[in-house]
């Protein structure tokens, strides 16, 4: 904020500059009318407006860094990532030391398609805050998403002894799949449930893994405590279905496609999916029916 100083603002004679105090006062007049000028400019969606807004509020008053995010995150919704960069710039000089505007840049290069600063942007945050679980997740998560499974490992096992979260678990699990340990992405999911034990990604995680192991009764249990906890879930209902037909248990397999419809309620295609395992159980009773 803004801050008439006398001992730094005296005129000729050890007097206060009254142009100089009134620019200042003025200045500091001018932020919150333009932060509140550029809300409402947000609201409607008029992004231009509200960079405009936000910029004058940025200049008025250049030391709070939350003006200098309000403006990054207006050229961002007005298609401006370059614009985003240079607030995000400012905004990371005014606070040493946390690796958030710093991630905000990589974003923005990423919506120029250029990876190689983004990277170097998520590399900084961690050298700016290398006891930042998040700026390790999110240079283990930016990884992953380019396809570079095994450079993503490290980030995120680092990012969860500093902090865990769920999200970074999920992340874990993912990168060791597609470093090819897929024993070690069951256990990171389950490593992730013993913290966040009702967490639903976690769980349908770890459900998909081992139905693509044919742990089949090790997924319906997943599944079964996921309809149990969420019980108009028909999603889980479903593959409570799937899992007990291909277990042999043709009739809970029925209740439970019947279950996942009744739950759905006209959502989706659950009735439709009850019919059609209705009718394969019909043929295959017709088919086994001595002639």
């Amino acid at each position: 904020m803004v801050v008439a100083d006398a001992s730094v603002v005296k005129g000729e004679g050890g007097g206060v500059s009254a142009a100089l105090l009134c620019a200042l006062l003025l200045a500091a007049a001018c932020a919150p009318s333009a932060v509140r000028a550029g809300r409402r400019a947000m609201a409607r969606g008029d992004y231009d407006e509200a960079t405009e807004q936000f910029e004058v509020a940025a200049q008025a008053d250049p030391d709070d860094a939350a003006r200098w995010r309000d403006l990054a995150r207006a050229e961002l919704l007005a298609d401006r990532p370059a614009g985003a960069r240079r607030a995000f710039a400012r905004m990371a000089a005014l606070m040493p030391g946390d690796p958030h505007p710093v991630v905000e840049i990589g974003f923005a290069h990423e919506l120029e398609r250029n990876y190689d600063r983004a990277l170097e942007s998520y590399l900084r945050a961690v050298r700016t805050s290398p006891e930042s679980a998040y700026a390790y997740r999110v240079l283990g998560t930016r990884l992953l998403r380019w396809g570079r499974a095994d450079e993503a490992l490290g980030p995120l096992q680092r990012s969860l002894e500093l902090e865990a979260h769920a999200e970074t678990f999920k992340a874990l699990a993912l990168a060791r799949h597609g470093a090819g340990d897929r024993t070690g992405a069951i256990e990171a999911y389950e490593w992730g449930l013993e913290t966040f034990t009702a967490h639903l990604g976690l769980r349908l995680g770890l459900a998909a893994l081992l139905v693509n192991d044919g742990a089949f009764a090790r997924a319906l249990a997943v599944y079964e405590g996921i309809s149990q906890d969420v019980p108009g879930f028909a999603a889980a209902h479903a593959g409570r279905a799937i899992l007990l037909h291909e277990l042999g248990r043709e009739d809970e397999a029925e209740a439970a496609f019947e279950r996942a419809a009744e739950v759905a309620d006209g959502q989706g295609d659950y009735a439709e999916r009850l019919e059609t395992y209705r009718r394969l159980r019909a043929d295959s009773a017709e088919a086994q029916t001595p002639r």
